[in-house]
């Protein structure tokens, strides 16, 4: 059950409102109780709050309120710039989350962003911080962080060339003390889609995977040619 309304003229931009209830599927309800009489009730849907204002050439916010379950709340708030020229799909996001006796805090900040030099060559960047903490006596929180960027150029119709890196850090707070544990490592690959008609296409790469902090015995790289084809029916 979803509610809501568009203020066409707030601020010289459009304001959504929206509200209702969540299903959370079998296995969380929201509450349950039980009566004087022994009856027991139990409430399965959740509430979700959203507002978002979005001005043309300007800038869009969106922030989302979740009440999945009694003691469990999550919120997001989402920024796109939308005055930078040649740009697409640029946002910047914070989420948080906490839920009793489960997780005593969750939060992510991330950004990702593409840049259009030209109608052919296009940069892609995306990067993530996050952090994660049981609510647990004695609980550490666990922080992880990952890069990533794309370089892409279309050399004709049937051929798209592209650049990967990745950078990602599974355990930045190293809390564990445990400093080679295969937890960071970089990505690299050439990759090439081939395209065969409007409903075929071959992608591969050349691709090289670098652990930075392997453990005792193990290889710190590997390398591989994944091959992918996709047909549309």
């Amino acid at each position: 059950f979803i509610v809501d309304y568009t203020f066409n003229d707030i601020g010289g931009g459009k304001l959504l409102l929206k509200g209702g209830l969540v299903e959370n599927g079998d296995s969380i309800n929201y509450d349950s109780y039980t009566d004087k009489d022994g009856n027991k009730f139990t409430q399965s849907e959740g509430y979700v709050f959203e507002a978002a204002w979005r001005k043309d050439s300007l800038v869009a916010v969106d922030a989302i309120f979740k009440n999945p379950a009694k003691d469990a709340f999550g919120f997001g708030l989402y920024v796109t710039p939308l005055m930078i020229p040649n740009t697409k799909n640029v946002v910047i996001g914070f989420t948080y989350g906490t839920y009793e006796d489960v997780i005593k805090s969750a939060f992510a900040v991330d950004f990702r962003g593409q840049y259009n030099f030209n109608s052919a060559a296009t940069l892609a960047l995306g990067a993530k911080y996050e952090s994660y903490e049981k609510d647990v006596s004695n609980s550490d929180a666990e922080t992880a962080m990952q890069v990533a960027a794309e370089f892409s150029y279309k050399v004709n119709d049937l051929l798209i060339a592209a650049l990967d890196f990745g950078y990602f850090n599974q355990d930045m707070d190293n809390n564990d003390k445990n400093d080679d544990d295969g937890t960071q490592f970089i990505v690299t690959s050439l990759r090439g889609k081939f395209s065969a008609g409007k409903n075929a296409a071959i992608t591969t790469a050349l691709r090289l995977n670098k652990v930075l902090n392997p453990a005792d015995g193990k290889t710190d790289y590997t390398f591989d040619i994944p091959v992918v084809l996709r047909v549309k029916m």
